[in-house]
């Protein structure tokens, strides 16, 4: 059985609930925990390589839009994963940092 956003939000391992985005693949949060500011993660609805690498290219789309737009003074960003305890993983449903 593929592990799901819904199932791990049921067990408390997603903690997320600042929807900014919805589609069918994947939900962009606000992070609870922000390192910066606009800090974003970008979750998949599923739990799969396939959906995990949607949230990536996504991340980096919504990165690249980021430092275009004329309404902020974002000059860069980071797109990260942290897979596992000793890879600093803390909420244990993957997603993707956009900081």
């Amino acid at each position: 059985m593929t592990d799901t956003l819904e199932i791990a939000q049921k067990e408390g391992r997603a903690p997320w609930t600042e929807v900014e985005i919805d589609t069918r693949d994947f939900v962009v949060y606000n992070d609870i925990y922000p390192v910066t500011e606009g800090h974003t993660l970008v979750v998949p609805k599923k739990n799969t390589e396939e959906n995990i690498l949607k949230c990536f290219n996504f991340a980096l789309t919504m990165g690249n839009d980021n430092i275009k737009s004329d309404n902020n003074n974002i000059t860069g960003y980071n797109v990260g994963i942290n897979m596992g305890k000793s890879a600093g993983q803390t909420c244990f449903y993957p997603h993707v940092h956009l900081i």
